[in-house]
């Protein structure tokens, strides 16, 4: 320790530290300036008139700008209804026949946290949906190693730019599934995460003017002490226990 070249080394490591230090403080005062930048659009005043365009893309259903949820058990079609949702809304014909959309859209873009492009795609597939414009898949394969929006309940602001620019144009905008985009120890079942995962994706979707469509998996049915299962008359989506969208019961 008394040693010429250990005071040597205490002073380089000193100076290093030092450095890192301020650089830190420069980095941490850049990102402050960042979020207390101007804002990119005007407020609105309250007193304002409405606008005369409908609101919604699916009357009933979808708004135009704005988040929806479908919300269901696994394998029960949700993955099926935002395709038929899509098709309907790139080809103008109605909705199972009859909800007619507000208007056709041209690009729609569907990012899967789980599974592969090619499954959704067998699914359109083998539906023989009719189609139009353009339908983009976007897979897990595509975001790795940026798929989580949001870590331990923080948001990843590089996974959200990625996904910025991936969706510039759509008018459709569909995460599927909701769980598939966050990490962390039981995020899942964190409200606050999930609340910060949703509106992350709203964010992505507000930023283009597009509608949100987002897929969940519900909540799991309790049992009792004897092993049955205890159903409810409703489920809300896993993790969003604050009520950000609800599901209808069976």
């Amino acid at each position: 320790p008394h040693g010429r070249l250990f005071r040597d080394k205490m002073q380089a490591e000193v100076f290093n530290l030092r450095v890192r230090r301020d650089a830190r403080r420069v980095i941490d005062q850049e990102e402050r300036d960042a979020a207390a930048g101007t804002m990119t659009e005007e407020p609105k005043l309250i007193y304002d008139p409405l606008p005369t365009d409908s609101p919604e893309l699916i009357p009933g259903l979808l708004p135009e700008s704005g988040t929806a949820g479908i919300v269901g058990e696994t394998d029960t079609g949700k993955s099926l209804i935002a395709c038929e949702i899509g098709s309907s809304l790139l080809t103008g014909e109605p909705l199972w026949g009859s909800i007619h959309p507000t208007r056709a859209i041209d690009k729609i873009v569907y990012i899967l946290g789980e599974h592969t492009c090619q499954t959704v795609q067998g699914l359109f597939h083998r539906t023989q949906l009719p189609h139009a414009g353009k339908f983009y898949l976007i897979g897990p394969e595509h975001l790795h190693p940026y798929k989580a929006l949001v870590i331990g309940g923080v948001q990843q602001s590089i996974a959200v730019d990625r996904l910025l620019r991936w969706t510039e144009g759509a008018g459709l905008i569909v995460f599927d599934p909701l769980g598939g985009f966050a990490q962390g120890l039981n995020t899942e079942n964190d409200s606050a995460s999930m609340r910060t995962l949703i509106d992350s994706m709203s964010l992505i979707a507000t930023k283009h003017g597009s509608a949100c469509l987002i897929l969940s998996h519900m909540g799991k049915p309790r049992m009792d002490d004897a092993g049955n299962e205890i159903r409810r008359t409703s489920y809300a989506m896993r993790g969003t226990a604050q009520g950000k969208i609800a599901a209808a019961g069976e």
